[in-house]
């Protein structure tokens, strides 16, 4: 039987704690996402790169395009 993909992704990422300090989210946002199964979207680009887990799996329910990740990631914004 496969891993959980949350399970997963704090086994890649060293453990609750240091995921949600790499982020900078609560301890309460990690239980969260544990009662849930997935990251949320606004959540996976950023996981995506610490985990190498891609953001398709992390978050299956949503659509993901190239804007956007791109919007979501800040990738596609520009200053002048």
């Amino acid at each position: 039987m496969a891993k959980p993909v949350i399970d997963e992704v704090f086994e890649k990422a060293g453990g609750r704690t240091a995921l949600r300090t790499s982020l900078g989210l609560s301890k309460q946002t990690m239980s969260d996402w544990k009662r849930a199964g997935y990251v949320p979207a606004r959540h996976a680009v950023d996981v995506e790169g610490l985990t190498g887990i891609p953001r398709e799996r992390l978050c299956p329910g949503f659509h993901w395009g190239r804007d956007t990740a791109d919007a979501m990631s800040g990738a596609g914004s520009r200053s002048n």
